[in-house]
């Protein structure tokens, strides 16, 4: 008989291959769900700073996930999930945030991820190719290239990583150094160290320098933020009582519209945003007014305005009888028609020549006319007299959101003047979004910033710690009154003096004592000269990784 033994079963080769089969599908089912829940990690991270419901520590995580969750991709596609994960997120982070209605939302979304994608695209297409810890500097010079160039755009240095930081108070006061930058490039450093680790499975003979170097970094920054935020290493300074005071123009606009359409609508004031559809009707009303604002409908409108008007006066006037020498209403407090504005200025001067005070006026004064698209119809602008009821300077709102606000533009200065209480430099809310410009400040030795403002909840407070920052650059202090928002006063060193919510009960004001005098930084002198440090450290990895393909060609030349 022949023997069997040796025969191997007909269907054994199918099993083997069948589970074969469901191994690898195991594996790469396991390998998708990793992917899917790295991509939504991802996105969460970046989806908790925004500024709804910032979350800082935040910052130090999300730049690292993108990273690692590009990391296996080509260049190109890389770039793409890269983007598609910015504007997933931004999607719903930046949903009434940025103040743009109905379809400009996802499209302007989609553009500003397709710009904050580079650093990353960067990263990943020259990182593989330097064999050195130096390769961690590639992504920090990136980020920091690209929200410098960023800041000169329509939308300033608002999407700036290193305003999550505010609350860092140690940190923070790097920026008087050398501006924002400086918090930048050590968030960007950080999140391409922990990458670098990683890829490298934590092993200290490889990550011990770059480890070192970073750790180094961060001690001399906080030192330095303890010794300049500690009262041990400076002595006090004499204060001054100053007072924001804010309004609502919710109810002129609703007699605007009345008067315009003969019928009222009702409007919730905490839920108006830049972009509700209520806030758009009520634009309508306004819209007449503006084309036609001595047409006799309008006859309640313009003694509305001059309630308004009168009723600031009279918050300021108790202000100032308190013990309040500088006094500063919100952005565009009042409005007026160009033709009348001189009746009001005059109004000014007398406030502040009886009451004693530093006043600064704010006005959206109306041009008349047809409105037509791109048609500069408001002067939004800021008038300071002095206690002789002088006109000191008449300052124009020099940078008007794009596609949103109708003004005409200042010249780029910003006026810095003498006064028995220091310096008060003066500029008007998105203005501070600018750090190049604001840097006037610090350049001309401005002790104060009278920086009056108008924000909506979704913004808040995230834009008033963006203007934070210009005060610590700068060594300012801050006064910056809010309406729609929470207004808030600082220091040079961006310590709290005093904040009020908007939507609080009561009178809109908010009192605080700051510094008459502030401190000199570096930040004005130096100016954006990290940057270029950053612009040459990148040139020179470059070069490093030109140089190595180059040694790598010649040992494969000599080898043939």
């Amino acid at each position: 008989m022949r023997s069997t033994s040796g025969r191997q079963s007909p269907m054994a080769p199918s099993a083997a291959f069948l589970w074969s089969s469901i191994q690898q599908m195991i594996m790469k089912t396991r390998l998708i769900l990793q992917r899917i829940g790295l991509f939504l990690l991802t996105a969460l991270a970046w989806v908790l700073l925004s500024p709804k419901w910032l979350v800082p520590m935040s910052a130090w995580v999300a730049p690292f996930l993108l990273m690692t969750l590009i990391a296996p991709l080509r260049p190109v596609n890389s770039y793409a999930v890269a983007v598609i994960t910015l504007f997933i997120s931004a999607l719903i982070s930046q949903y009434k945030v940025i103040p743009f209605p109905g379809v400009f939302f996802p499209i302007m979304t989609f553009a500003i991820s397709i710009q904050a994608a580079i650093p990353y695209f960067v990263n990943r297409v020259f990182y593989p190719r330097i064999q050195h810890w130096a390769k961690t500097l590639i992504f920090p010079f990136a980020l920091v290239i690209y929200e410098y160039v960023s800041s000169f755009g329509g939308g300033g240095s608002w999407s700036s990583i290193a305003y999550t930081q505010v609350s860092n108070s140690f940190l923070i006061q790097a920026t008087s150094l050398g501006g924002i930058w400086v918090v930048t490039f050590v968030i960007g450093w950080f999140a391409s160290l922990m990458f670098y680790i990683t890829e490298e499975r934590w092993n200290w003979q490889f990550c011990r320098i770059p480890i070192a170097w970073f750790s180094a970094m961060i001690i001399a920054l906080m030192f330095f933020g303890f010794a300049k935020t500690n009262r041990f290493f400076y002595s006090s300074r004499n204060t001054v009582r100053v007072a924001g005071i804010t309004t609502s123009h919710v109810p002129l606009l609703l007699t605007m519209y009345q008067d315009a359409f003969g019928h009222n609508i009702e409007v919730d004031e905490d839920d108006l945003t830049q972009n509700s559809p209520q806030l758009a009707e009520l634009n309508r009303g306004f819209a007449a007014f503006v084309e036609d604002p001595y047409n006799d409908s309008f006859i309640r409108t313009r003694m509305k305005l001059t309630e308004s008007q009168d009723s600031l006066f009279t918050l300021g006037q108790k202000e100032a009888r308190a013990g309040s020498r500088i006094i500063s209403w919100s952005e565009a407090a009042v409005f007026t028609i160009k033709a009348d504005e001189e009746a009001l200025f005059k109004k000014g001067q007398t406030f502040a020549r009886d009451n004693n005070v530093y006043f600064l006026m704010t006005v959206a004064s109306i041009i008349p006319g047809k409105i037509e698209f791109g048609t500069k119809f408001i002067e939004n602008k800021a008038l300071l007299f002095d206690p002789k009821g002088t006109v000191v300077n008449e300052f124009f709102k020099n940078r008007p959101v794009p596609l949103i606000e109708p003004s005409v533009p200042g010249d780029g200065k910003i006026p810095v003047a003498s006064t028995n209480h220091g310096k008060l430099g003066i500029s008007i809310c998105y203005d501070a979004d600018f750090p190049q410009l604001m840097r006037q400040l610090g350049e001309q030795g401005a002790d104060i910033l009278l920086l009056p403002s108008g924000d909506w909840k979704e913004v808040s407070p995230y834009h008033a710690q963006m203007a934070i920052v210009r005060a610590i650059e700068n060594g300012t202090s801050l006064l910056r009154p809010v309406s729609g928002a929470v207004s808030i006063a600082c220091d040079y060193n961006g310590k709290i003096a005093a904040e009020r919510s908007y939507f609080d009960d009561g009178e809109r004001v908010m009192v605080a004592h700051l510094p008459v005098e502030g401190i000199r930084t570096l930040y004005p002198i130096v100016g954006d000269t990290f940057v270029w440090i950053c612009v040459a450290g990148f040139a020179g990895l470059l070069t490093l990784i030109a140089f190595q393909k180059f040694k790598l060609s010649s040992v494969i030349t000599s080898t043939q």
